[in-house]
């Protein structure tokens, strides 16, 4: 565990930024979800972030979600050229990463101006 930052995690997910990185690497947090790893940018994570609340409201807005619908897979574009499929139940624990994850960065970044200040 050295060798990471740990961002935010829950019980199918974790963020993080790698301390040995390449430079490309360095800018980037890594995702890991339900055995499944990549890394995003700050920016790709806040688009998803509004793609994964659309894809919710959109879902919620149905008159009742049934045992069917939430066994569907939805999918969603995590980057441009990468789409995931998440059940409905998936879906509500990814989007507790992602927001645990922003939440998180934003915390940290206010900390760090109000004790540098």
């Amino acid at each position: 565990m050295d060798e990471i930052e740990l961002i935010y995690g829950n019980y199918l997910g974790v963020s993080f930024f790698l301390k040995r990185c390449t430079v490309d690497q360095c800018n980037k947090i890594q995702l890991v979800f339900n055995k499944v790893a990549f890394d995003i940018t700050v920016s790709e994570l806040k688009h998803l972030q509004q793609t994964i609340k659309s894809a919710m409201k959109n879902l919620e807005q149905l008159d009742c979600l049934n045992l069917a619908d939430k066994l569907k897979r939805i999918p969603v574009l995590l980057k441009s050229d990468k789409e995931v499929l998440f059940n409905y139940q998936e879906l509500k624990i990814f989007k507790n990463l992602i927001d645990g994850t922003i939440f998180n960065l934003n915390f940290d970044s206010v900390m760090e101006r109000l004790l540098s200040a």
